[in-house]
């Protein structure tokens, strides 16, 4: 659709009764939504717990990756990490959820706070600052905005914080660790829906289904900022 919500009825034609649908993006899962006969499986669709899609008639893949590579990475540099911070905004339980557990597992804890506005989120940052040693930039743009980010960055620098993101461009402003899902997953897990569905009517008993995997980067000149060594970590994932 390349988001022109004008050429759904075009395209809805065109794919006619295909049998299996991969939808990518919002305005792309809800126009699939108008075909009964298919089964569609979403991605790149962040906040579709907030949305009217009907997950009894369509799955789908999850946004973010998999955090346990990065937690790998992030306790490896810093040993004595031990409490991370989040801010979300509202409806995202189940990510933090598996979040908590996959750092549990490196015997660190997340601390969430839940915001409504960017400025919600700027002023509970501040208030998390003296509770956290590490910082994950969590990606709802409900709650951010350019100049939050900005100041959260640069909170975390004053702090000496490391932050965790999820896009690639974070690196530009200061982020230590960023994880990214890795697209090849993505189509895996969308196929192996279509397969485990085979025969049902829907996709009720598939959900959304989390990444396994992950893409990770770290920032070499901030993990020296900070303190880390980095001369432990295989040369590909260093960034500068």
């Amino acid at each position: 659709l390349s988001g022109q919500a004008s050429r759904t009825a075009q395209i809805i034609e065109k794919i006619g009764d295909a049998e299996n649908v991969v939808a990518v993006g919002l305005l792309a899962a809800t126009a699939a939504e108008r075909l009964p006969a298919s089964k569609v499986v979403f991605c790149q669709v962040f906040n579709y717990q907030g949305s009217e899609l009907s997950l009894e008639r369509m799955s789908g893949v999850e946004t973010l990756p998999d955090l346990g590579e990065a937690m790998e990475v992030w306790s490896g540099l810093d040993p004595d990490l031990s409490r991370i911070g989040v801010i979300t905004g509202p409806g995202q339980e189940r990510r933090l959820a598996r979040a908590s557990d996959q750092l549990a597992e490196h015997g660190i804890e997340l601390i969430s706070r839940v915001t409504n506005t960017d400025k919600e989120t700027l002023l509970e940052f501040q208030r998390l600052l003296e509770e956290i040693d590490g910082y994950w930039m969590f990606p709802d743009n409900r709650v951010l905005s350019t100049s939050t980010i900005r100041e959260v960055m640069a909170l975390s620098r004053r702090y000496r914080i490391g932050v965790l993101a999820n896009d690639p461009g974070f690196h530009r402003i200061g982020a230590l660790i960023c994880a990214t899902n890795r697209p090849a997953e993505v189509v895996a897990r969308a196929w192996a829906m279509f397969e485990e569905a085979r025969g049902l009517e829907g996709f009720a008993s598939v959900g959304v289904q989390p990444l396994s995997d992950s893409s990770i980067t770290v920032r070499e000149d901030v993990a020296a900022q900070l303190g880390y060594a980095t001369d432990r970590l295989p040369q590909h994932l260093l960034s500068r």
